[in-house]
């Protein structure tokens, strides 16, 4: 990985799956057949990635019987949010009203499981504690204040505040660009315990740099407010489909990495090609969501 391709890495990771768990926690409300069928879907392409795994994406490797069991019982790559969002959501069923507070405990419980080593990757049981957080401020934000969160994240205007968030996260990137070789991306995945104490306080400015983003990306992204507009009408086309991109993209990308593997290190080569190969997964994930809604066997 080149040292700019490392960069935006770092970039991404350091706040896209906490504003992916806030965005889920603002639209979350407990429903039990929602819950099995996340459920359903996990166990589904959990096998399904196992079995390309064996058979396609790494056909002469010798898996024994414990790199087998470590398939099944740590999710693939992307999986682990499939596994943890109903077990996020069952949580409603139990905090009636999350406030601030909760959001504090979860905090708190999530940075001392660090300390506990059975607390790791299998079943993403580190996960489903490190992004819990996350879940909740999004929860509070949802419900009864879903129209005011999303009214105030439409009709932002404040130049301002747009030119400081911006200015934030342009700091932040060079920040990544400079000391990226200090910097391991496994710090952002929350699927380990800790190896010393440094790693609580790593942790710590984990979860700062994950909410200042994730905020700064929220005032600075433009959110067309009339429907009849063609980008809206568009981005709520794809929206219908978030399941099946996230489930199927992986798969996609696993697949283009052993047939087609590019190595870029200039910067419009790489915009370029991450719109050209987002815009592929958005058109082959279109019939694949098909397959997703026969999945559905909970209604």
């Amino acid at each position: 990985m080149g040292s700019l391709q490392k960069a935006i890495y770092l970039f991404i990771y350091a706040f896209h799956m906490p504003l992916f768990v806030f965005i889920s926690g603002v639209f979350a409300k407990y429903n039990k057949k929602t819950c099995l069928n996340y459920l359903f879907y996990y166990l589904i392409f959990d096998i399904v990635s196992i079995l390309l795994k064996i058979f396609v994406f790494q056909p002469t490797t010798t898996f024994s019987t414990s790199k087998i069991l470590n398939f099944i019982f740590v999710p693939q790559w992307t999986l682990w949010y499939i596994f943890a969002l109903p077990i996020w959501v069952f949580s409603l069923k139990f905090i009636k009203n999350v406030t601030m507070r909760k959001v504090a405990i979860a905090l708190v419980v999530a940075l001392i499981v660090g300390f506990i080593p059975v607390f790791n990757s299998v079943l993403s049981i580190s996960r489903i504690f490190y992004f819990y957080p996350f879940f909740l401020l999004g929860n509070i934000c949802g419900g009864k204040n879903i129209n005011k969160f999303l009214s105030y994240i439409k009709t932002n205007k404040n130049i301002r505040m747009k030119i400081l968030a911006s200015i934030f996260l342009i700091v932040l990137f060079f920040l990544f660009l400079q000391f990226q070789n200090s910097i391991s991306k496994s710090i952002f995945y929350g699927s380990s315990p800790y190896n010393n104490i440094g790693d609580l306080f790593i942790r710590i400015l984990n979860y700062v740099i994950g909410l200042s983003a994730s905020i700064a990306v929220l005032i600075v992204i433009p959110f067309p407010c009339n429907d009849k507009n063609i980008v809206t009408k568009l981005t709520s086309a794809i929206g219908t489909r978030t399941l099946s991109i996230y489930l199927f993209h992986s798969i996609i990308i696993s697949f283009f990495e052993k047939y087609f593997p590019l190595k870029l290190d200039n910067l419009w080569y790489i915009l370029l090609f991450s719109i050209s190969f987002s815009i592929l997964i958005i058109l082959l994930t279109a019939p694949l969501n098909f397959i997703i809604k026969k999945l559905k066997v909970f209604r």
